[in-house]
């Protein structure tokens, strides 16, 4: 599977019955944050021909709404990697007996 058809096809499962339009993929605010998809409707063709089913449910912003459905519109769980233990920092936050403000550190330079 393409980039492009990965990315349509995560748009259609996580958009779920609100659906998918060319609009959600143009412009430089996708829907996803990657670059623009010009041909959604052959990216669309492309997943039903390998079997997903891609249905349509009207129009909004003057563009069809693209729905999957079925078991597939089910977005697969999250990916949970184990996250390392942080390692002990230097900093001792209580040497300061209250936080700093932007201009505390003038009065100690005049004196």
């Amino acid at each position: 599977m393409t980039g492009q058809r990965e990315r349509v096809l995560r748009a259609l499962r996580n958009a779920g019955q609100r659906g998918i339009t060319q609009v959600s993929f143009l412009g430089p605010m996708t829907c996803d944050g990657g670059p623009p998809i010009t041909r959604l409707a052959a990216r669309i063709g492309e997943l039903r021909e390998e079997g997903y089913k891609v249905g349509q449910n009207g129009r909004r912003d003057k563009c069809v709404v693209y729905v999957l459905a079925g078991a597939e519109a089910v977005p697969p769980p999250p990916i949970v990697e184990s996250v390392p233990e942080p390692e002990p920092t230097l900093f001792e936050p209580s040497a300061v007996s209250r936080p700093l403000g932007a201009y505390d550190d003038w009065d100690e330079a005049a004196a």
